[in-house]
């Protein structure tokens, strides 16, 4: 059995080197890429019956719907300049995917695009994971 991590009071069970190299830099670099400087990056988490339910929540430019439904896809380009011009692969969603999954969880992204709602854009991704027993 893979160990556990805590945070907040939330246990889950992963492999905890893949998870933050892999799932939460991807998802930090992304959200920080995407946001104008200054604005808000969120982080929650909460029990949510067997499962926790982890919320990364940003202010930044969003994704057209046709790029939320694309993201973990390899087989079509998602990459895109970020807030300040920085360059991406677009491997690195699909990759949070696969770790997300190995592990038997399930990632969700909402996205607002900045083009098409220009006072309320912002994308939140969620990942519900399996909760752990406390240790």
């Amino acid at each position: 059995m893979p160990p556990t991590a805590e945070a907040a009071g939330l246990t889950v069970q992963l492999d905890e080197a893949p998870f933050v190299t892999c799932v939460l830099n991807n998802l930090v670099s992304n959200a920080i890429k995407f946001s104008h400087p200054g604005s808000t990056i969120r982080v929650d988490a909460e029990r949510l019956g067997d499962e926790v339910h982890m919320t990364l929540a940003d202010q930044g430019i969003g994704m057209s719907p046709a790029l939320v439904a694309d993201i973990f896809r390899t087989d079509r380009p998602t990459s895109r300049a970020g807030t300040e011009g920085e360059l991406g692969t677009g491997f690195g969603m699909p990759l949070v995917k696969q770790h997300i999954e190995h592990f038997g969880g399930r990632i969700a992204v909402e996205s607002r695009s900045e083009e098409d709602h220009e006072q309320d854009h912002s994308t939140h991704v969620h990942l519900y994971l399996r909760a752990g027993a406390a240790s």
